[in-house]
């Protein structure tokens, strides 16, 4: 089985090298960005595509590792593509792709990506859809190669699980940000959160969140929630999330 990828990004930066570990051969990459696409296929000894209409179309499969917005306005570049169009995403739906009218398909690693930070394919949740039967047990099969945990999904239930990401990933990554700035600032070191960070993450392997959740919020304590606050009197923007967190504890215990 041979792919080509479209897009130079993160995700492609991570897919690449395992799909090739595991005996897919990638066959061309194209991008927008030419440089970062230029140093992928100098890396991995593939082919580099200049434009769109370079990409050879006699691959069974073709990954578009790009933007939401980008899928529709690449898609109709491959109108007479006879293999299979995958997308990447985990909010755009499978009909993004329709514009091509044949075999279409979603293959989704529900991680977070960053260049230079080595993941675990094995323990990465990998979401396939196809438009049809036989696309997606293809599309499964890929998976399996890539990771132990794969999973079929529709498109309104890999919007849902995409927005529960957000929340575990991005929102908590934004509290992080704001707890690292404010030690910064008062001259404290992060390292001294992270045995706490830790052991919540442990937590919640074990529990469900609501039920080991701690803190003034939880037990309504009032006065250090004010001292809090007032901590927090020239961080306006953390001041801010500081009270809708303490709200939402509140109001569900």
């Amino acid at each position: 089985m041979n792919v080509s990828i479209v897009g130079s990004g993160n995700l492609a930066s991570h897919l690449i090298p395992r799909l090739i570990e595991k005996g897919i051969k990638v066959q061309q990459i194209f991008s927008r960005n030419a440089t970062t696409a230029k140093s992928l296929s100098r890396k991995h000894k593939i082919s580099f595509a200049p434009t769109l209409n370079d990409i050879d179309l006699n691959v069974d499969i073709i990954l578009l590792c790009v933007s939401d917005t980008s899928i529709r306005t690449i898609t109709p570049h491959f109108k007479n593509y006879k293999g299979i169009l995958v997308h990447t995403s985990g909010t755009a739906p499978i009909s993004d792709l329709n514009k091509h009218k044949g075999n279409n398909g979603v293959l989704y690693p529900l991680q977070t990506f960053i260049p230079k930070v080595k993941v675990n394919w094995n323990d990465i949740p990998v979401f396939v859809e196809g438009n049809n039967e036989a696309i997606e047990k293809t599309l499964l099969l890929i998976a399996k190669k890539l990771s132990k945990k794969t999973y079929s999904l529709n498109s309104k239930q890999r919007k849902e699980l995409h927005l529960g990401a957000v929340f575990v990933n991005n929102f908590v990554n934004a509290c992080y940000d704001i707890a690292y700035t404010h030690l910064q600032n008062k001259n404290l070191k992060w390292e001294y959160l992270l045995p706490l960070i830790h052991q919540t993450t442990l937590k919640i392997e074990r529990n469900a969140p609501k039920d080991v959740q701690t803190g003034p919020a939880r037990r309504n304590d009032q006065k250090i929630i004010n001292e809090h606050l007032q901590l927090l009197k020239k961080e306006k923007n953390a001041m801010e999330v500081y009270r809708v967190m303490t709200e939402y504890i509140k109001s569900n215990y």
